[in-house]
């Protein structure tokens, strides 16, 4: 019982350091019976002769087998854990390295992808999974639509497919008298009443999300969009209130073909 314990334990700790199952398993056979050729080892494991070698290879590649040819084939040896210290220092080094490197790949890949666009890309598609039973509150400006993101048209399309399935559900405010629908976020027509306040009452130069335990600004007055996320209860029960007084003084919007505008 013991020896099976202790057998567990070390292919445990073997695997934990990213080596494959089969291969693990191949090196703890190596230790309990000695050295052998892969037709051997064949016949303890199930594992195929194929994938033996390439298994064996990766033992060897980390430093923890040997191989010796002979006449009658290769013989594989295991080695002591001890020579994986080579691969564990070279792995160090290379998890330094990518800490160190990781704020500049950050800032390449938003300058890449349009500065923070990305992150709001993020959480549309996050908001596009909400479930909560309650409506979404939505502050809309006219410049916050999602095709002011230069989306391509199948991510849209991704977006809307999974909001009707959620059942994304929302109530937008807005100051504008028409708007788009094409990449209105929300998304799906049928899920969502729009209302129209008045800019005298309300400019809405930002746009806003109020969901159950989260709050998101989102940024669209300039060329580079920014979004920021809040989740202070008292912050959001502000803006809720906000939003539910506007909306009894709001006039509905319909939908049109191409445009939503405000109804007679």
């Amino acid at each position: 019982m013991e020896s099976t314990t202790a057998l567990e334990t070390v292919r445990q700790y073997v695997q934990a350091l990213g080596i494959e199952t089969q291969a693990s398993e191949l090196y703890l056979e190596l230790y309990r019976y000695g050295p052998a050729t892969a037709l051997e080892l064949a016949k303890l494991t199930s594992i195929s002769r194929p994938q033996i070698y390439r298994r064996l290879e990766e033992l060897q590649t980390v430093g923890l087998v040997s191989v010796e040819r002979l006449d009658y084939g290769s013989l594989f040896r295991p080695l002591a854990l001890e020579a994986l210290e080579a691969t564990l220092n070279d792995r160090l080094t290379l998890a330094r390295q990518a800490k160190a490197s990781l704020a500049s790949m950050s800032q390449l890949l938003q300058s890449m992808s349009g500065s923070s666009a990305s992150h709001i890309c993020q959480f549309y598609w996050e908001l596009a999974n909400h479930k909560d039973g309650n409506s979404i509150r939505h502050f809309d400006s006219s410049q916050s639509t999602i095709a002011s993101l230069d989306l391509s048209r199948t991510f849209c399309q991704q977006l809307q497919a999974r909001s009707r399935d959620n059942k994304l559900s929302a109530k937008s405010l807005t100051n504008a008298t028409a708007l788009r629908t094409t990449g209105l976020a929300p998304f799906d027509q049928s899920q969502t009443v729009w209302r129209r306040v008045d800019p005298e009452l309300l400019t809405i130069d930002f746009e806003a999300y109020c969901l159950a335990e989260r709050l998101v600004l989102i940024n669209h007055t300039h060329e580079e969009q920014a979004m920021v996320e809040f989740n202070q209860p008292l912050l959001i029960t502000i803006f809720e209130r906000l939003f539910d007084a506007h909306w009894e003084l709001a006039e509905p919007l319909t939908f049109a073909a191409t445009t939503v505008r405000m109804s007679q």
